[in-house]
């Protein structure tokens, strides 16, 4: 079986996460535009791009799998969620057109890729540096282009949200074989290093439906369920009535460890 690309959504998260531990408040994952201030007084009504999402196990010899199954559970659990959390900050969320696609419209599906890909583009940019100081956070002009229109004009919205979550599981093998190495460690340098045996990261972006400029943008990750990373990305996106604020704080990651979703 081909071995999965690796996953730099999850790798990030865990990468942010760290630094959040080592300097608690002092970065921030946010990244806004320069006029999402004012742009955001536009923005009433959203539609949510169906999330990509990618879950596997990481198995002993590094022939790791995609989990299908988990993949469907978490993205029908975010497409419950995310709508929740979008309304609790203000916004009006409607259908994307884009849940059930027909097999007639192969067009849409390959300008869907198109924008997927104009998205994955721009995270790099975003993301160069995971995690950057709060006054550096509203200086970001990047935008997915003009591909973004076709889909605000079928859902008939001011913006677009998109959703990345990747997640990993080890198997028992796996994490015998780390346990082994790790007590080896121990025994000769005295140091006991403990394998997180799951996690998640979740990368979330507001997009507006006419520039198609990232007018907002969050990741995190961390070994939380699925569903209290959304939380923890969205509780950051400032709400309709609300100012930004001059110094984005970064989400709790510090917060006693739930039950993982990730079963």
């Amino acid at each position: 079986m081909r071995k999965p690309v690796t996953m730099r959504y999850w790798l990030g998260g865990i990468a942010i996460l760290a630094i959040f531990l080592n300097v608690g408040c002092a970065l921030t994952t946010v990244r806004e535009h320069p006029d999402f201030a004012s742009a955001k007084r536009h923005v009433n009504t959203v539609a949510i791009i169906p999330p990509e999402v990618e879950i596997v196990r990481l198995v002993f010899d590094g022939d790791n799998q995609r989990l299908p199954q988990r993949e469907r559970e978490v993205f029908e659990q975010l497409m419950t969620q995310i709508p929740q959390l979008l309304k609790e900050r203000g916004y009006e969320v409607r259908e994307s057109q884009l849940e059930t696609l027909h097999k007639d419209e192969d067009d849409i599906r390959y300008e869907l890729e198109q924008l997927k890909t104009a998205y994955k583009q721009a995270s790099k940019e975003l993301y160069e540096k995971p995690a950057v100081p709060p006054e550096e956070a509203y200086k970001f002009k990047v935008s997915v282009g003009p591909v973004i229109n076709q889909f605000a004009e079928r859902a008939g919205v001011d913006a677009l949200v998109v959703v990345y979550c990747s997640g990993f599981e080890k198997s028992g093998g796996l994490q015998a074989k780390e346990i082994v190495a790790s007590a080896l460690l121990a025994a000769l340098t005295g140091s006991y290093v403990v394998s997180q045996n799951q996690g998640a990261s979740v990368e979330a972006a507001l997009i507006d439906g006419t520039s198609g400029d990232i007018l907002w943008s969050n990741v995190t990750g961390g070994q939380l369920s699925v569903e209290a990373i959304m939380k923890n990305v969205i509780a950051e996106l400032p709400d309709k009535g609300a100012a930004t604020v001059t110094a984005a704080q970064p989400a709790n990651n510090n917060q006693p460890e739930m039950e993982s979703g990730l079963e």
